[in-house]
């Protein structure tokens, strides 16, 4: 087949406009730092993209909520940890007064040191966390323990049994609160016993029933600190594992849809350097004829 010249510069120029468009997509790229501007840039990446960002936001949720899930879980360990202090120091003076040699007087200044300890529980027992209350089960604005009388009689439960889970791990959920009732009510009633016990001298059931409340009431927030102590080790490794697939997704996604600007500009330049052989080759075949003068 005869070349002529109208082929060489409708070659010429279908070069021309070949090189002028991948310099404008490599300027692109260079100047946003994206690999991908239109899904026909990169069907195959588009399609690992989308999928990417869609584990990733679904990946954000579960990071979030075991984020949220430890600071809950630190917050209400440490309640749990001072209450058990409380009950300890209940558990001294119990059997301080058993022992039936103290004067009136002491016992009276322990009666008072007990209806401390007791308003102490009582705002222990109402933390919050981040503006909700902790033991208060689903009603987490709602002031869970409520004082009646003065000096008090009983501390009334204004809370409920409801478990607040959060979802940490696909298909797996975690109730991250205790019984607020369970785990606070025998704590009241016992220390409640102590004190009115103190104030009457009353050694024999210092002893006997008011340091048995006082050991079961503690076994309950220990079991409780216990059970979130283990819950808390777990989210804190859970963390560690989505912080880490978080680093994969980004790894992934960044592959994919950002720019190697190194390898960008060394395109860029063999394109430009191409672009220009292409118009000096076009100047040497496209010669101006007399039409061109005419027109």
């Amino acid at each position: 087949m005869r070349v002529t010249n109208s082929m060489l510069i409708d070659r010429v120029l279908a070069s021309i406009h070949r090189n002028e468009a991948e310099l404008r997509r490599l300027q692109t790229m260079a100047a946003s730092g994206r690999a991908i501007r239109v899904p026909s840039d990169d069907p195959v990446g588009v399609v690992t993209a989308l999928r990417t960002r869609s584990a990733a936001v679904h990946h954000g949720r579960l990071a979030a909520a075991t984020e949220a899930s430890v600071d809950w879980l630190r917050a209400s360990e440490l309640s749990l940890a001072e209450a058990a202090d409380v009950l300890q120091r209940a558990r001294e003076m119990a059997l301080t007064g058993a022992n039936g040699t103290l004067p009136p007087e002491s016992y009276q200044a322990l009666a008072i040191e007990a209806e401390q300890l007791l308003n102490h529980l009582l705002s222990v027992a109402n933390a919050t966390h981040d503006g909700r209350y902790l033991f208060a089960g689903h009603r987490t604005l709602t002031v869970p323990f409520v004082a009646v009388g003065s000096p008090v009689t009983a501390v009334n439960y204004q809370g409920d049994s409801g478990l607040i889970e959060r979802e940490v791990a696909p298909g797996q959920r975690v109730a991250i609160n205790v019984d607020g009732q369970a785990t606070f009510g025998p704590a009241f009633t016992a220390l409640i016993g102590l004190r009115d016990a103190l104030s009457s001298g009353d050694a024999a059931a210092l002893g006997s029933a008011v340091v048995a409340a006082v050991d079961s009431a503690l076994d309950g927030v220990l079991a409780a600190r216990t059970r979130l102590g283990g819950l808390l080790n777990r989210l804190e490794l859970n963390r560690e594992r989505l912080q880490g697939l978080g680093l994969l997704f980004e790894e992934v996604r960044s592959r994919v849809e950002d720019a190697d600007l190194a390898e960008v500009l060394t395109r860029l330049e063999a394109v430009s350097l191409a672009h220009r052989v292409s118009l000096a080759a076009g100047a040497r075949v496209i010669q101006p004829t007399l039409l061109d003068f005419l027109a």
